[in-house]
């Protein structure tokens, strides 16, 4: 009797002082009952027991919070979907086990968490390509009405969703083949999974989904019963009974059944015989292998050797080539030199003769005036022809180094016109230059005039009366293309690779320099020179100069068409 009576003053005392603590959290209200929803059928977070006991992880964490603070709890099982609905129509005032995301974030205002949930793909074991979720895209996917799951999903327009009211029902259309996967979470589907015994039919695939926080959500008008849910979350997990429940509903996992052991067993045995086969198959492989690698070993070492032989013939043979090429070119050597020294010959002996022819008739023709006046300008035309060769074969054979700077191409141009317009109207030439005013030229600008007037005297000495004379430039992007350009007589095929070769010309009077030492110059400035002719239709001599500092070297192209 004593007993009962300490009891009933314990109880009343904890009462009082619990309920003035809640009282005052809330704003000094009088102490009501908090109607708590949940789904009726998620276990085992909540769901109502064989006798209609509603329980689960989440009912044992509201009524330890109920014991630490005080407050009343009246729970509210229904489906999920109508949960939702309840809290929305102020029927309830918290549904608890919500999981947290930014969209309910908007709508909600969340406890603490006191849990951590994850989702999972669910699919029919003979499934062996969805590994992730991108991978149920257009298929037929089974979701909880109201479930997170729905926002993971609804992103992918694709997906064929299959609303259901609870995870059983999802298993089961997945069992049955009307569903295509199913998404839900990971821990509750595992539950019905195993309670359902569809072990040998359905997988989880992939990694868990969307690890949240997992707690009690209300709507804001409520946030003050948060302040209470909050302290009695930290209550329960300082004083260690949020880790019994944890481990009441968590910590044990169902174990496979027993066929499903032996028919591993099977297949492991099954497994060792194979893998001693194999490692049999694997001894015999390796010994043909070492005879296989011995006699590739010897073949490969007599391929070496006779490859070593061949590569001691072909370095025998290079040598005889470079031997073969620098005889070759000694040869050629020597023939240039030939033809230079020919060509020397040729042109001097020209007026040694007529020089010598006078010096001779001079004993007898001395008191002639005639002769005198003749012998005075052919022997001085003579010895100026003479020196005149001479310096065109030290520009030859040492051109002037030169000094580049930017100049305009079109003031040149025209000068060197002004020093032939003579020349252009005794043939009645007609002349047409295209050369803009801003066009300029990185080299020697007297180099380059010597080349132009060499190409441009040429052009008009190849012109019959009445032709054409045309000499154009274009810049392109670092250079300057300059074009000399008429409408006589062509170059023939066999002639057109050996205009630059000194002493050759096809000119009478002429020495062949001219295009010789114009190429040098060409060199000296970083240039090119492009030939084109056709016999009876004229030349295209094109040149190609920096517009600056150039640093590739000069490239000969002739081409006849």
């Amino acid at each position: 009797m004593r007993r009962l009576v300490f009891v009933i003053i314990l109880f009343s005392l904890f009462s009082l002082f619990g309920f003035s603590s809640i009282s005052s959290i809330v704003g000094n209200e009088p102490i009501r009952t908090i109607r708590i929803a949940g789904d009726r059928h998620f276990p085992p977070f909540e769901f109502l027991s064989e006798n209609g006991v509603y329980t689960g992880f989440n009912v044992d964490v509201m009524n330890a919070i109920s014991i630490q603070t005080g407050i009343r709890f009246e729970f509210v099982p229904m489906p999920w979907e109508q949960a939702i609905k309840a809290l929305h129509r102020g029927q309830v005032d918290a549904i608890q086990g919500m999981k947290y995301s930014v969209a309910r974030d908007r709508v909600y205002d969340f406890s603490k968490p006191y849990f951590t949930s994850r989702q999972a793909i669910f699919v029919r074991k003979d499934n062996l390509y969805v590994r992730e979720l991108k991978d149920i895209k257009k298929m037929r996917v089974a979701v909880q009405k109201g479930d997170i799951a729905n926002e993971l999903i609804q992103s992918d327009h694709g997906n064929q969703l299959v609303e259901v009211m609870n995870q059983q029902e999802a298993i089961q259309l997945l069992a049955d083949g009307k569903v295509d996967a199913f998404v839900g979470n990971r821990i509750t589907g595992q539950y019905f999974v195993q309670t359902m015994k569809k072990q040998s039919m359905i997988k989880i695939v992939g990694e868990p989904l969307h690890p949240q926080d997992y707690g009690l959500a209300v709507l804001p008008k409520n946030k003050q019963l948060l302040t209470v849910i909050n302290e009695g979350i930290s209550m329960i997990k300082k004083d260690g009974t949020y880790i019994k429940i944890e481990k009441k509903w968590f910590g044990e996992y169902i174990m496979p059944l027993s066929a499903e052991i032996e028919r591993w067993m099977f297949w492991l045995k099954v497994g060792v015989g194979v893998a001693a086969l194999l490692l049999l198959g694997i001894f015999w492989w390796n010994r043909q292998l070492k005879k296989e690698v011995a006699k590739r070993t010897h073949e490969i070492e007599r391929m070496n050797q006779l490859l070593q032989e061949k590569l001691d013939l072909l370095e025998e043979h290079h040598r005889f080539q470079q031997r073969l090429e620098i005889q070759m070119t000694e040869s050629n050597r020597l023939r240039s030199l030939g033809q230079l020294m020919l060509g020397i010959a040729h042109e001097i002996r020209n007026p040694l003769t007529s020089i010598l022819t006078y010096t001779q008739l001079l004993p007898q023709k001395m008191n002639n005036p005639t002769f005198c006046k003749n012998f005075s300008e052919q022997v001085t035309s003579e010895i100026t022809r003479l020196n005149d060769l001479v310096n065109d074969l030290l520009n030859y054979a040492r051109p002037r180094k030169s000094t580049p700077a930017l100049f305009q191409l079109h003031d040149l141009v025209e000068h060197i016109m002004l020093l032939l317009n003579a020349k252009c109207h005794e043939k009645n030439l007609t002349v047409q230059i295209d050369i803009s005013r801003s066009c300029e030229l990185y080299a020697d600008r007297h180099q380059v005039q010597q080349i132009l007037l060499n190409l441009i005297m040429n052009a008009i000495q190849a012109l019959d009366l009445g032709g054409q004379l045309m000499i154009s430039a274009r810049s392109i992007e670092k250079h300057v293309r300059i074009e000399v350009i008429d409408n006589g007589h062509g170059i023939e095929e066999e002639e057109i690779y050996r205009i630059f070769e000194p002493f050759y010309s096809n000119k009478n009077g002429g020495i062949g320099l001219g295009l010789a030492i114009s190429y040098q110059l060409i060199k000296e400035n970083h240039g090119s020179v492009h030939v084109k002719s056709q016999l009876e239709k004229g030349t295209n001599f094109t040149l190609t100069f920096p517009n600056q500092l150039p640093k590739e070297d000069v490239n000969i192209l002739c081409t006849t068409s």
